[in-house]
């Protein structure tokens, strides 16, 4: 009886240790994001294995984010967001949604939506979720990939229709007390304006 009460106790150690290590990566990337105040890095967005964009990134705390892209920007403020496309000299303005899982919501895509997900695989710098029963959050799975200094290098989303989106990470520059005025838009008078919100 103490042989299987011994066994037992030894099983659930074991499986305990190894859920706690598959949560790493993530607890590794939100504690780096956390101590952070702002980001930039360089991008690259796949459709499948297709290079569709590449651009910088910006973050700055709390839900600050600009993309730049071609003849494109995005740019929110945490509440607002303003699409430009320079080419046709339009902007096109919309409500942030903090609860999206994008590019644009990278705060809550770091840390909000692993409590809602179960880790279905874990490596060193590599960790693959899918949303838990019931939950809905407008994808099947999310692969995110660490660098050596706890930045994501990598995010894959496969959604529910299975078309996978992938966005490479490179050349982070870390704290540079980026201003808030790149964070904000104001529209000029040669620009069309499409309010959505």
């Amino acid at each position: 009886m103490k042989t299987l009460s011994t066994f037992v106790l030894t099983i659930i150690l074991v499986f305990t240790g190894a859920f706690s290590a598959r949560g790493q990566v993530i607890k590794s990337i939100q504690k780096k994001f956390n101590s952070l105040t702002d980001i930039s890095a360089t991008y690259s967005q796949y459709n499948g294995s297709k290079l569709i964009v590449t651009g910088t990134f910006s973050y700055k705390k709390v839900e600050k984010v600009r993309l730049s892209f071609g003849n494109n920007m995005i740019v929110s403020d945490g509440v607002t967001n303003w699409n430009i496309d320079k080419k046709q000299k339009k902007v096109i303005i919309s409500k942030f949604d903090k609860k999206s899982v994008s590019i644009l919501s990278v705060n809550h895509l770091i840390n909000v939506v692993p409590g809602d997900c179960d880790i279905v695989e874990s490596q060193k710098d590599k960790v693959v979720m899918t949303p838990k029963k019931g939950k809905m959050l407008g994808f099947r799975s999310v692969e995110i990939t660490k660098d050596s200094r706890d930045l994501i290098s990598s995010i894959k989303i496969e959604d529910n229709a299975k078309n996978i989106m992938k966005i490479d990470f490179s050349g982070y520059l870390l704290n540079k007390s980026l201003p808030d005025a790149d964070f904000s838009y104001k529209p000029t008078g040669d620009y069309k304006i499409v309010d959505l919100r």
